[in-house]
Protein backbone atom coordinates (compact mmCIF):
# COMPACT_ATOMS: atom_id res chain seq x y z
CA UNK A 1 0.00 0.00 0.00
CA UNK A 2 1.50 3.57 -0.91
CA UNK A 3 0.23 6.39 0.90
CA UNK A 4 1.14 10.37 0.02
CA UNK A 5 4.89 10.99 0.90
CA UNK A 6 4.25 14.12 3.09
CA UNK A 7 1.88 11.54 5.16
CA UNK A 8 4.73 9.07 5.76
CA UNK A 9 7.66 11.83 6.20
CA UNK A 10 5.07 13.68 8.93
CA UNK A 11 4.81 9.99 10.77
CA UNK A 12 8.91 9.92 10.56
CA UNK A 13 9.20 13.47 11.62
CA UNK A 14 6.58 12.62 14.48
CA UNK A 15 8.86 9.79 15.83
CA UNK A 16 12.18 12.00 15.72
CA UNK A 17 10.91 14.83 16.69
CA UNK A 18 9.38 13.74 20.11
CA UNK A 19 11.46 13.60 22.85
CA UNK A 20 9.47 11.55 25.66
CA UNK A 21 7.41 8.87 24.78
CA UNK A 22 5.01 6.75 27.18
CA UNK A 23 5.54 3.18 26.86
CA UNK A 24 3.67 0.35 27.28
CA UNK A 25 5.07 -3.14 28.73
CA UNK A 26 4.00 -4.65 25.24
CA UNK A 27 6.54 -2.09 23.60
CA UNK A 28 9.37 -2.60 26.42
CA UNK A 29 9.45 -6.20 25.59
CA UNK A 30 9.60 -5.81 21.79
CA UNK A 31 12.45 -3.18 22.00
CA UNK A 32 14.03 -5.45 24.57
CA UNK A 33 13.96 -8.51 22.48
CA UNK A 34 15.43 -6.77 19.36
CA UNK A 35 18.04 -5.66 21.75
CA UNK A 36 16.98 -1.93 21.04
CA UNK A 37 15.43 -0.69 24.56
CA UNK A 38 18.85 0.73 25.75
CA UNK A 39 19.58 2.28 22.43
CA UNK A 40 16.29 3.60 22.47
CA UNK A 41 16.31 4.89 26.12
CA UNK A 42 19.67 6.76 24.89
CA UNK A 43 17.44 8.62 22.29
CA UNK A 44 14.04 8.94 23.94
CA UNK A 45 13.15 9.61 27.21
CA UNK A 46 10.45 6.51 28.09
CA UNK A 47 8.00 7.06 30.61
CA UNK A 48 5.47 4.85 31.94
CA UNK A 49 2.52 4.12 34.73
CA UNK A 50 2.74 1.88 37.81
CA UNK A 51 1.31 -0.87 36.36
CA UNK A 52 3.48 -1.20 33.01
CA UNK A 53 6.54 -1.59 35.42
CA UNK A 54 5.14 -3.56 37.82
CA UNK A 55 4.04 -6.44 34.42
CA UNK A 56 7.62 -5.60 33.09
CA UNK A 57 9.11 -6.87 37.10
CA UNK A 58 6.53 -9.46 36.88
CA UNK A 59 8.54 -11.00 33.56
CA UNK A 60 11.88 -9.37 33.83
CA UNK A 61 14.43 -10.22 36.06
CA UNK A 62 16.31 -7.17 34.98
CA UNK A 63 15.41 -4.24 36.90
CA UNK A 64 14.24 -0.96 34.52
CA UNK A 65 14.33 2.23 35.77
CA UNK A 66 11.89 4.30 34.15
CA UNK A 67 9.96 7.70 35.15
CA UNK A 68 6.30 7.00 36.61
CA UNK A 69 3.64 8.78 35.77
CA UNK A 70 1.49 9.18 38.78
CA UNK A 71 -2.19 6.97 38.75
CA UNK A 72 -5.18 10.28 38.48
CA UNK A 73 -8.23 9.77 41.35
CA UNK A 74 -10.73 7.31 40.68
CA UNK A 75 -8.75 5.22 37.86
CA UNK A 76 -7.99 2.64 40.41
CA UNK A 77 -10.38 0.08 38.59
CA UNK A 78 -10.03 0.72 35.27
CA UNK A 79 -7.65 -1.21 33.19
CA UNK A 80 -3.86 -0.39 32.28
CA UNK A 81 -5.01 0.49 28.45
CA UNK A 82 -7.68 2.67 29.89
CA UNK A 83 -5.09 4.47 31.97
CA UNK A 84 -2.44 4.59 29.36
CA UNK A 85 -4.38 6.55 27.22
CA UNK A 86 -5.72 9.36 29.64
CA UNK A 87 -1.95 9.46 31.05
CA UNK A 88 -1.00 9.65 27.51
CA UNK A 89 -3.78 12.78 27.02
CA UNK A 90 -3.43 14.64 29.95
CA UNK A 91 0.67 14.81 29.59
CA UNK A 92 0.33 15.31 25.76
CA UNK A 93 2.79 12.52 25.63
CA UNK A 94 3.02 10.22 22.11
CA UNK A 95 1.65 6.65 23.45
CA UNK A 96 3.94 3.78 22.50
CA UNK A 97 2.55 0.00 21.79
CA UNK A 98 2.71 -2.74 19.96
CA UNK A 99 -0.83 -3.44 22.04
CA UNK A 100 -3.42 -3.00 18.35
CA UNK A 101 -6.09 -2.38 20.92
CA UNK A 102 -4.04 0.45 22.76
CA UNK A 103 -2.48 2.02 19.26
CA UNK A 104 -6.46 2.20 18.29
CA UNK A 105 -7.72 3.78 21.56
CA UNK A 106 -5.57 6.38 21.14
CA UNK A 107 -5.79 7.26 17.48
CA UNK A 108 -9.43 7.17 18.26
CA UNK A 109 -8.75 10.30 20.88
CA UNK A 110 -6.53 11.54 18.68
CA UNK A 111 -3.54 10.91 20.59
CA UNK A 112 -0.36 9.70 18.54
CA UNK A 113 0.13 6.35 18.21
CA UNK A 114 3.61 4.79 17.75
CA UNK A 115 4.57 1.52 17.35
CA UNK A 116 8.24 -0.06 17.53
CA UNK A 117 8.63 -0.35 13.69
CA UNK A 118 8.07 3.21 13.53
CA UNK A 119 10.92 3.94 16.25
CA UNK A 120 13.50 1.83 14.42
CA UNK A 121 12.59 3.33 11.17
CA UNK A 122 13.20 6.84 13.43
CA UNK A 123 16.61 5.27 14.84
CA UNK A 124 17.84 4.73 11.08
CA UNK A 125 16.66 7.90 9.94
CA UNK A 126 18.82 9.54 13.23
CA UNK A 127 21.68 7.32 12.30
CA UNK A 128 21.46 5.02 15.14
CA UNK A 129 20.50 2.02 13.74
CA UNK A 130 22.61 0.36 10.14
CA UNK A 131 20.14 -0.28 7.43
CA UNK A 132 20.69 -4.29 7.89
CA UNK A 133 19.49 -3.93 11.69
CA UNK A 134 16.51 -1.87 10.47
CA UNK A 135 15.70 -4.16 7.72
CA UNK A 136 15.98 -7.65 10.75
CA UNK A 137 13.96 -5.82 13.03
CA UNK A 138 11.13 -5.02 10.27
CA UNK A 139 11.28 -8.95 9.35
CA UNK A 140 11.37 -10.08 13.07
CA UNK A 141 8.37 -7.36 14.24
CA UNK A 142 6.38 -8.39 10.91
CA UNK A 143 6.33 -11.84 11.71
CA UNK A 144 5.86 -11.25 15.80
CA UNK A 145 3.63 -8.92 15.71
CA UNK A 146 1.66 -9.35 11.98
CA UNK A 147 1.78 -6.15 11.20
CA UNK A 148 -0.36 -5.18 7.99
CA UNK A 149 0.44 -4.35 4.73
CA UNK A 150 -0.64 -0.94 5.88
CA UNK A 151 2.22 -0.35 8.77
CA UNK A 152 4.40 -2.39 6.72
CA UNK A 153 4.59 -0.24 3.47
CA UNK A 154 4.42 2.42 5.86
CA UNK A 155 8.08 1.79 7.04
CA UNK A 156 9.13 0.44 3.67
CA UNK A 157 8.18 4.38 2.46
CA UNK A 158 9.89 5.60 5.94
CA UNK A 159 13.54 4.02 4.47
CA UNK A 160 13.02 4.99 0.97
CA UNK A 161 12.46 9.01 2.25
CA UNK A 162 15.69 8.50 4.86
CA UNK A 163 17.32 7.19 1.47
CA UNK A 164 16.44 10.47 -0.75
CA UNK A 165 17.79 12.45 2.14
CA UNK A 166 14.13 13.97 2.63
CA UNK A 167 14.26 13.43 6.62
Amino acid sequence: MYLPETFVLAELRRVTGSRRLLADTSALICLDALGLLETVRHRWRLLAITEVLAEWQAGNARALELEILSSFPGEAELPTDRKLVNQAKVARLPLLSEDRRILLAAEESGLPAICCLWLVAGLDSLGDLPRPQSLAARTVLAYRFRYDAKRLGIFDQMLMLIDKGET
